[in-house]
């Protein structure tokens, strides 16, 4: 019987792979990233009891699974199983200084398609779509580990993020928010790049947080069909999906500039929006609006 590998290998068009990759969760049938990912693929089979990753180890490559199924194994107990459609490796690569977290072994002869770290991000970087998406799938997976559910905040907690750029907006908003309203916890650089915050620092805010705002200033250009527009930076984008993932979109709010276009990833469409005046004479001044509209979020919603 001919296996998924061998039948990419043979067909020239490369159409089966293309095809393979658009049914993977993190892509959700986008032809421009699956077109994107392909050449950067690596076909790798595993017979049952191979282990693909161990826990541990540092290399922080990404595996997408076409076929058969793995086990996910934490201190050599096993915590979940995966299977084709999904990936495995996720973790280590969005934050390239934490060791692989958990071993994956092949419950079944597998096979999968290996990008190593350095392409993925440079293709996530030019698709936010797979930072969102991992963004989302990194919290439900973080939630399969957690054995008990915590009580309510007494006071709700605001999660604030940025990028270096954006911080004097991050800390001036931070300034304006009630503490009796609400606990903020501000977060300044993001998980890539110069970034010291390790993933499971990350992790623990997301999971204590109510609220969170995410600034994006018009830090980087993309072009699209040949028309530039502004872009918040990939660690606004990755935070958001996983804001949105485990809080939903109501407590997630995007703060952008008013007066200036930045593209916003089409799956994002719908989250809240509010604008900061970036011509203001203070950034206490520039985020006035956007304080009392995330104050008057809080005061309905309250602690999850």
């Amino acid at each position: 019987m001919t296996s998924i590998g061998d039948r990419i290998a043979a067909d020239t068009t490369g159409r089966i792979l293309i095809d393979l990759l658009l049914q993977q969760q993190l892509v959700r049938g986008s032809e421009p990233v699956a077109q994107a990912l392909a050449p950067a693929c690596k076909i790798v089979s595993h017979s049952a009891g191979d282990v693909l990753i161990r826990q541990g180890d540092s290399d922080n490559d990404i595996y997408f699974m076409f076929s058969g199924s793995a086990r996910i194994l934490i201190n050599e107990r096993e915590v979940a199983t995966r299977g084709a459609g999904q990936h495995v490796g996720e973790m280590a690569l969005v934050d390239p200084a934490s060791r692989r977290t958990a071993t994956v072994v092949s419950r079944e002869p597998t096979t999968y398609a290996q990008v190593c770290e350095p392409n993925f991000v440079a293709i996530a970087n030019a698709h936010p779509i797979l930072w969102r998406q991992i963004g989302i799938q990194l919290v439900r997976r973080l939630d399969e580990r957690c054995k008990f559910h915590s009580s309510p905040n007494e006071t709700p907690q605001l999660f604030i993020g940025s990028s270096r750029e954006g911080i004097a907006i991050a800390k001036a908003l931070a300034s304006r928010i009630d503490p009796k309203l609400a606990v903020v916890s501000l977060w300044s650089e993001g998980v890539f790049g110069a970034s010291h915050f390790p993933m499971e620092d990350l992790a623990t805010r997301v999971q204590c947080s109510d609220f969170a705002a995410l600034v994006a200033t018009a830090d980087d250009q993309v072009t699209s069909r040949g028309v530039s527009t502004q872009a918040p930076r990939d660690n606004i984008v990755f935070e958001l999906g996983l804001f949105m993932g485990a809080i939903t979109r109501h407590r997630t709010f995007l703060i952008t500039p008013q007066g200036i276009d930045v593209k916003i990833p089409s799956d994002l469409l719908g989250i809240n929006v509010v604008k900061y005046d970036p011509t203001a004479a203070s950034p206490q001044d520039a985020v006035r609006t956007s304080a009392d509209e995330i104050s008057l979020a809080i005061q309905k919603m309250k602690s999850r």
